[in-house]
């Protein structure tokens, strides 16, 4: 329930946030107006394109590697933001 309420108190903050940097790394135009299922949709599929891109080795060196992994940190942050905020006062 915790879980459930943080995440409706965040709205789609978090949401907004991954879309952004996805579309930022994957060199894709973000749309700014969209509705809380369409964000959901824009993600999947946002993250499909990701999967493809790194499975064709985009990702594999340089600097598009530590994009991709700036990225992935960052969702990871966010999501144990919103399912284990407790997590952060252990002092990690």
């Amino acid at each position: 329930m915790a879980v459930a309420a943080r995440a409706m108190a965040n709205g789609n903050e978090a949401l907004w946030a991954e879309a952004r940097r996805l579309a930022a790394l994957l060199g894709r135009p973000m749309r700014v107006e969209l509705e809380h299922r369409a964000l959901q949709t824009e993600l999947i599929n946002l993250n499909r394109l990701l999967v493809a891109r790194i499975r064709e080795g985009e990702f594999d060196s340089g600097a598009a590697r530590e994009q991709l992994f700036n990225h992935l940190y960052q969702v990871t942050l966010d999501k144990l933001a919103e399912s284990n905020p407790k997590y952060f006062d252990q002092g990690r």
